[in-house]
């Protein structure tokens, strides 16, 4: 009977209490799963024997003689909620497969977040930065990157998206890849936050935008330059442990401002009495209490006084904000950062390790022409080649960031004729790039820049001539036209190199690095 019941699929069984010979309760809770069952009985049933049938999923019964309209009302009653329970088995097996759809893609989301927020090199084995992030939720709105690039320069990037989950997360998508790209070709501090603005204000809806963070320590001028946007205070501290500067965000989150009004203004310091960095996302200093309060900047400052600022500075400091908040729920996704600069000199002297004495010489020309100037990549280029010799590596870094600077200065001043004076405030900053742009795509077959290397391994010096087709400037003129966003290469250029000098007119540059 049962195998009949799959094959026709009733709404409902009526069992007489004359059957209960031929069947038996369990048999009947057979039938109950697969359809409702309605019981007619005599009156001498016994209630035990009742209560066995029930117990095995009887629906209903029905005293005989039976009323015809009872009978007829309680068919339809049982048919209707036999669609009803169907519906809903139906329904939670779709919500369980819905479910399973969802943790799959969540497992696929955060394994693709995990390797992108991986660091990218080395540097945490060096012990001289710690950093803490814990999300309130699956996914991570909060985000941190560091990368050295090939001028030896090292690049934090610490960001706080809005919101949290994953909406939060995907926010950071755009920034990642072309943060890496571009600390990898060596560009300032104010390209970078210039073009990851662009990123997020293009590609992101108008509702999403991202606090940030970016500091980049420059190992060979023992400067350290600051941008933040949206984020709590950076706070400088000396090795006394007081507090030198405490760093407001200048700027709103990058995508809230066009490419026009963004400023990629920076703050630049001497590190002579900076000894450790200390930066955190608002999830920290909002974080409330068992009493209602919030931890703020004031717990993050008695943790610097309290604490020595060692590498177990940080757990430290986690430590007291969860007794501070025990049982209070985390609102926000929290991340903590802390550099030792004293920490980076020995790895820093590392890179003007001995190297075995050599001979002979390396020559190597670049030219480019046309449109082979747009996808140039010169600095890149020679990095390559000088892997591939003695030089120290202290020396190896340096001349990749005056090739950089000298290259950028022959094609965008020499070539495309673009001028510095663009770049006095933030809405010429961002007509600067668009017209290098638009001249880029209209250079001319004739235009060229071309680059001379020479390496002597017996004096482990470099010396570069670059020039370009371009009629040359004027460079006591130059030096008078610094300012936050320009101005600044031929300068950090001479900061670099053991000697540099500029051929009249203008269009040629020699440096030797030693």
């Amino acid at each position: 009977m049962s195998l009949q019941v799959k094959e026709f699929n009733p709404d409902c069984v009526i069992i007489t209490s004359r059957m209960f010979a031929t069947i038996t309760p369990e048999q009947c809770g057979q039938l109950a799963k697969h359809t409702r069952v309605l019981l007619l009985l005599e009156e001498d049933i016994e209630q035990t024997d009742l209560l066995a049938w029930i117990d095995e999923g009887v629906a209903d019964f029905l005293g005989l003689p039976v009323n015809l309209d009872l009978l007829w009302a309680k068919i339809k009653r049982m048919t209707e909620l036999k669609r009803v329970y169907t519906r809903l088995e139906e329904q939670a097996k779709l919500q369980q497969v819905l479910i399973d759809e969802k943790k799959q893609e969540e497992e696929l989301a955060r394994h693709v977040l995990h390797h992108i927020s991986k660091y990218d090199d080395d540097a945490e084995s060096d012990n001289y930065y710690q950093i803490f992030i814990q999300p309130s939720d699956t996914f991570n709105g909060d985000f941190v990157a560091t990368m050295q690039s090939p001028g030896g320069n090292i690049y934090f990037l610490l960001l706080d998206a809005t919101g949290h989950g994953l909406a939060a997360a995907i926010s950071i998508l755009p920034i990642t890849g072309a943060f890496r790209a571009m600390v990898s070709k060596g560009l300032e501090v104010a390209a970078i936050a210039h073009e990851l603005n662009r990123k997020i204000h293009n590609e992101l809806p108008d509702d999403r935008f991202v606090a940030a963070c970016l500091l980049e320590v420059n190992l060979h001028t023992n400067e350290l330059l600051v941008w933040n946007a949206g984020m709590p205070d950076v706070l400088l501290i000396d090795d006394n442990q007081e507090l030198q500067v405490r760093i407001k965000s200048s700027h709103l989150p990058l995508g809230i401002l066009s490419p026009q009004e963004f400023s990629p203004k920076f703050a630049k310091f001497g590190q002579e009495l900076i000894h450790h960095i200390v930066a955190c996302s608002d999830g920290l200093i909002e974080q409330s209490g068992t009493n209602g309060e919030l931890f703020g900047m004031r717990g993050l400052l008695e943790g610097v006084q309290h604490f020595n600022l060692d590498d177990k500075w940080v757990d430290k400091l986690i430590g007291e904000l969860r007794e501070f908040s025990e049982g209070v729920p985390q609102e926000d996704d929290i991340t903590l950062f802390h550099l030792d600069r004293r920490k980076i000199e020995p790895f820093r002297e590392t890179l003007g390790a001995q190297v075995q004495s050599e001979h002979g010489e390396l020559r190597l020309e670049l030219l480019a022409k046309g449109t082979q100037l747009k996808r140039f990549d010169a600095p890149g280029l020679i990095a390559k080649v000088l892997e591939c010799t003695s030089l120290f590596v202290d020396i190896r870094q340096r001349a990749f960031t005056v090739v950089s600077e000298l290259f950028n200065n022959a094609l965008e001043h020499g070539v495309l004729g673009l001028s510095s004076t663009l770049k006095q405030d933030p809405e010429g900053f961002a007509d600067y790039y668009q017209q290098r742009e638009d001249r880029l795509n209209n250079v001319k077959e004739i235009d060229w820049v071309r680059i001379t290397m020479r390496y002597d391994p017996r004096e482990h010096s470099l010396s570069f001539d670059v020039g370009d087709s371009g009629s040359g400037f004027d460079v006591d003129a130059l030096n008078h036209t610094q300012n936050e966003f320009s101005g600044r290469g031929l300068a950090l250029v001479r900061k670099l190199a053991h000697t540099v000098t500029c051929i009249p007119p203008g269009n040629v540059t020699q440096v030797i690095i030693k």
